[in-house]
């Protein structure tokens, strides 16, 4: 924790007075703490510690009525107005249905926040979930629908007598690929009798491999690398050819879906936008390491995603065509994807094991 909260508080205000428009969390990296950190240096009318009782806290946003849910990683950040409806735990894992369609690991989180933001154009109002690194993982922002009155039963419920400002954040550090020493072709084989997404991440978990090396081991036809602008003509033929996308954006704590046909695309200086109304999904470019088409065995066949690694092979964002009423575009979404596999195709990714 930083020692000093005034002298950081300070150094904020200075760093917000010469850039306005920055966000808490690119502030943070700036002065080298995590936003969670940073947000504590503010008083308590704008910044109050709830009890960390996620599984008590997420079931009762349904209350709240109409919110925008948004769900982020380094390099993606998804937003969704809609309500918590028929939120659900099913062991340490807390399911929201379809409107905001999230998966929480509640062991995962370790903070929560109630934040008021004063701006020029009023108050901005919000729930914000952060993870053992200070992180925030996702944020649930009040709009003129919602029902602040269950807002301040929630805050009023749910606030501790003890304020503290001090939090404990681990150091979050990039762990390299081991050294490998494997049987590629019973990886291959391990690979294609997977059913199904959590089977393939406990596939991955048990050979100790990231998605990026284990991307890099097989044969292009499970995996391919792509040029990373072919991400953005994935977005651009599937709103060419009317096909719904199925985006999942998240990290190790939440992961957040959305499934529809894209008419709205912008590149706006580094970052790539995808919009409707109710939804917005923003790619800032400079994050992504490498792109990926990616085969892997599902119920209904083969799935083939297109996949946003970071610098560090980390998951930013999966684009597929398995959402409601897929199978009938599935042959499209196919042919699409294997077309622009070959176009943007990277020569010679493959590690030789």
């Amino acid at each position: 924790m930083f020692n000093e909260l005034s002298a950081l508080a300070e150094y904020w205000q200075v760093l917000k007075k010469d850039n306005p428009e920055l966000r808490a969390r690119n502030a943070a990296y700036v002065l080298g703490v995590s936003e969670l950190e940073l947000l504590m240096t503010r008083p308590e009318s704008e910044v109050l510690r709830l009890k960390h009782q996620p599984n008590h806290i997420l079931p009762r946003l349904e209350a709240l009525g109409l919110v925008s849910a948004l769900t982020r990683n380094d390099g993606v950040i998804m937003q969704k107005t809609g309500q918590y409806r028929d939120f659900s735990i099913d062991g340490r894992v807390g399911i929201a249905g379809d409107e905001i369609d999230l998966r929480v690991s509640l062991e995962s989180l370790a903070y929560s926040l109630a934040v008021t933001e004063n701006t020029a154009d009023g108050q901005i109002v919000s729930l914000q979930f952060f993870d053992a690194y200070g992180e925030s993982v996702h944020k649930v922002y009040l709009t003129d629908q919602s029902d602040f009155d269950a807002y301040r039963k929630l805050i009023d419920e749910f606030t501790p007598a003890n304020q503290g400002r001090n939090v404990q954040v681990q150091d979050k550090l990039a762990t390299p690929d081991p050294v490998i020493d494997l049987d590629v072709a019973a990886f291959r084989q391990a690979w294609l009798d997977v059913k199904n997404a959590e089977q393939f991440s406990g596939l991955l978990n048990q050979y100790n491999l990231s998605r990026q090396l284990a991307y890099q081991l097989v044969d292009n036809y499970l995996a391919h690398g792509l040029d990373p602008v072919a991400f953005e003509a994935v977005f651009y033929g599937a709103a060419m050819r009317k096909l719904p996308v199925r985006m999942t954006v998240g990290s190790f704590a939440v992961v957040q879906e959305h499934d529809s046909v894209i008419k709205v695309l912008k590149r706006s200086g580094r970052w790539f936008n995808a919009t409707q109304p109710g939804f917005s999904l923003r790619t800032d470019t400079t994050q992504i390491g490498s792109v990926w088409v990616v085969r892997k065995p599902s119920g209904n066949g083969t799935s083939i995603s297109v996949e946003l690694l970071d610098q560090n092979g980390e998951l930013l964002l999966e684009l597929n065509s398995n959402g409601a009423g897929a199978s009938a575009f599935q042959s499209e979404w196919d042919t699409m994807i294997t077309t622009l596999e070959s176009r943007y195709s990277l020569v010679g990714k493959n590690i030789v094991a």
